[in-house]
């Protein structure tokens, strides 16, 4: 008794989904994060309970094993698969829907800052490190990116190598 409570409070206290779909396609068990992650939105709130397991379970178990990625309800969700004999098939699953907006989100502000005709560098607030430059940047400086990665911005002196020796 004592171990099968610390099995689900581990099995609760992680992130991940996990749910167990039985050979005739029944949910024999499932974590907390499950139920957060497959009905816990809003847009699943307004439909009945039996019609989203169903939906859960076709979009989970009825997706080839090789596919790691799974469209729900919208969202999409990176799920990993095993089978427990005699039990049935094991998903452990994580929305990354936001992960992966965040992510296309940032490779098109990288695109825009790349292209941009100014000079633009990040530069880290605490200690004033450059983190990222553009080549507008790289090009006004005289430096390549290597060269000012990491390096204090107030260190940094335009010009050629001959007008910085020099200077």
């Amino acid at each position: 008794e004592e171990q099968q409570a610390l099995l689900h409070a581990i099995q609760d206290s992680g992130s991940e989904g996990i749910l167990l779909i039985g050979e005739e396609g029944q949910i024999k068990a499932f974590n907390t994060a499950a139920l957060r992650i497959l009905w816990g939105g809003e847009e699943q709130a307004s439909k009945s309970l039996p019609e989203m397991k169903q939906s859960a379970i076709r979009a989970l178990a009825e997706t080839p094993a090789d596919q790691g990625m799974v469209r729900w309800e919208g969202r999409l969700i990176e799920r990993f698969t095993t089978s427990v004999p005699p039990y049935g098939q094991l998903f452990v699953f994580r929305d990354i829907t936001m992960r992966r907006q965040l992510e296309e989100q940032r490779l098109r502000l990288e695109t825009v800052i790349a292209s941009m005709k100014e000079g633009f560098a990040i530069v880290a607030f605490d200690s004033m490190r450059i983190v990222s430059t553009n080549p507008a940047m790289e090009q006004m400086l005289g430096y390549g990116k290597d060269e000012l990665i990491g390096r204090n911005f107030s260190e940094i002196r335009a010009g050629s190598d001959a007008e910085r020796q020099a200077g």
